[in-house]
């Protein structure tokens, strides 16, 4: 009931379905998996579907007797969207600030708030030549504790990440490093406690190298892969994330394998609720998993969102200052950025600077390009056409990204022109851009 943070269910007639976590006010990613059971059917009138959800999937205080609760239904062949509470055009499934309140739940229990999962692999090897056999093994464990209601503690053992879902090809043509998303479920976990700057913030496009994606201070996929992308062990990792009270807490720490012995890295990240639905916050990393070398990064976030700012419209604002050290180079380096957005059903706005210095060096981060600043800004104006029976709305903008070296010397440039989209009622859709 924080009207911030929650989760997703989702299903079709077909029975698939889908879940995903939010994290104040954005969509969480999908790579969350909790256990739940759903069996629609379809009747003359129409379709149903019963949910069943185990109390110990999600977190929740057995004191309250009131939850944050919205139930929506996209119907696809009309283009629709129904929702029970706030149907606002511009409002999405994951803006929980707008939900409406389930009532009654009295005496609820969460149970032990306890999760084993062990493995073991044994494997068998044979030498012909040699009349030589071996009997290899190993095995590990994952534990989860529910501390409290909204505090979870994660530990792993000897992890294994044999089950974890393989990368989409990606081709590179540029000279800039590629970003693959994080799919191990242990680092999932909570993971838009970790969020920095305004990188899970909400946004109803998203350009194809958006700032989450030039910079993140924090990217969990540095942990147990070197630098050539081989495989480096985890020999234990732990972490504690979850909420006390106004304050989000993420602490991490990982031992994986190095050249010459284990390695430590931690991640701790802490903010704090403020206003209605803003936040400010804090951020370090300290080890390189890659390097006996020292590297630590320190950072500070603000986020300020108003979901009723100037008659009904979605505001976001989002600034961040960074800096790195490395024993490496020996230097220290910033990096900040600033982002705004503003949109409701017919229009949206956005614009963002970015600066990451030379030597800019997060060594459990992900930096696309260093030495470089960009500039971005965004403007679409969407007209709806309720006398037109054919023709629903159209949208027109224009988008501008330019990149410069820290003199403000252009490197590169893009701008795109959107004359026009046309979104008819049969679901199609005709555009024309330069």
């Amino acid at each position: 009931l924080d009207r911030r943070n929650g989760y997703i269910f989702s299903i079709n007639t077909n029975g698939a379905r889908g879940d995903a976590t939010i994290s104040n006010n954005s969509y969480g990613g999908s790579e969350w998996d909790g256990a739940w059971v759903a069996k629609p059917k379809v009747h003359d009138w129409g379709w149903g579907v019963e949910i069943v959800i185990p109390f110990k999937t999600i977190s929740f205080s057995e004191m309250t007797d009131t939850w944050g609760f919205n139930v929506s239904r996209n119907i696809g062949r009309t283009g629709e969207r129904a929702r029970w509470s706030n149907s606002r055009t511009n409002i999405r499934s994951y803006h929980i600030s707008e939900n409406g309140n389930l009532t009654g739940l009295y005496g609820l229990k969460q149970g032990l708030g306890l999760d084993i999962n062990p493995y073991s692999i044994g494997k068998y090897k044979k030498d012909y030549d040699e009349k030589d056999s071996d009997l290899l093994g190993d095995f590990g464990f994952d534990i989860r504790y529910r501390l409290t209601s909204s505090l979870a503690a994660l530990a792993s053992v000897n992890t294994d990440f044999a089950e974890t879902e393989t990368d989409i090809r990606q081709v590179n043509l540029t000279r800039y490093p590629l970003f693959f998303p994080e799919k191990r479920q242990f680092f999932l976990e909570d993971s838009g406690i970790f969020g920095f700057g305004g990188a899970v913030s909400s946004s109803r496009r998203r350009s194809s190298e958006s700032s989450d994606m030039l910079l993140m201070p924090f990217f969990s996929r540095r942990i147990g892969l070197s630098r050539e992308g081989e495989v480096m062990p985890v020999h234990f990792a732990g972490k504690v994330t979850g909420r006390i009270n106004d304050y989000n807490v993420g602490l991490l720490d990982a031992v994986v394998e190095g050249d010459n012995g284990p390695r430590n890295t931690f991640v701790g990240r802490i903010s704090r609720n403020i206003f209605e639905q803003s936040s400010v916050g804090f951020l370090t990393t300290l080890g390189d998993p890659n390097s006996d070398e020292m590297n630590a990064v320190v950072g500070t976030d603000f986020h300020f969102r108003d979901s009723d700012f100037m008659g009904g419209r979605i505001f976001e604002l989002n600034l961040y200052a960074l800096s790195s050290h490395s024993e490496e180079t020996g230097g220290i380096d910033p990096a900040w950025g600033a982002s705004t957005k503003l949109y409701d059903r017919n229009i949206d706005l956005s614009a963002s600077v970015i600066e990451i210095g030379d030597e800019f060096n997060p060594a459990m981060g992900f930096v696309r390009r260093q030495g470089t600043r960009r500039y971005m800004v965004e403007a679409d104006f969407i007209p709806y056409y309720d006398h037109i029976p054919w023709l629903r709305k159209s949208r027109h903008g224009y988008e501008a990204e330019l990149y410069t070296d820290l003199g403000n010397i252009v490197v590169n440039t893009k701008q795109s022109f959107g004359l026009g989209t046309l979104y008819f009622e049969s679901q199609d859709f005709a555009s024309l851009k330069v």
